[in-house]
């Protein structure tokens, strides 16, 4: 696999670890909740890239991963950890008032 980077770029892949290790280790558990706090991990890391990427790339495109600068990762990362937390919430919505 080729990794195309520049500047601090890379660290674009560290939000990625904690869902999906959370999502390991709590499928064995319970399925949802695991889906539910990769989903929310994945926006806080995106929130996080979102912040640096923006700090860092002031008035430049330099760090990025990709070809795709920090913040915009961070935005691709809060939107799948909300389309998948907003899942598993309408999931848990759908038995509570269907029963």
């Amino acid at each position: 696999m080729i990794v195309v980077w520049r500047g601090k770029g890379a660290l674009a892949f560290v939000p990625a670890y904690l869902p999906a290790v959370l999502f390991t280790v709590l499928t064995e558990f319970d399925p949802m909740v695991a889906m539910f706090f990769a989903g929310l991990s994945a926006i806080g890391g995106g929130i996080v890239c979102i912040k640096y990427g923006r700090k860092w790339n002031r008035g430049t495109r330099f760090h990025s991963l990709y070809w795709m600068t920090m913040q915009e990762w961070g935005w691709f990362y809060v939107l799948l950890g909300g389309f998948f937390a907003g899942l598993v919430f309408l999931g848990w919505l759908k038995v509570r008032l269907v029963g």
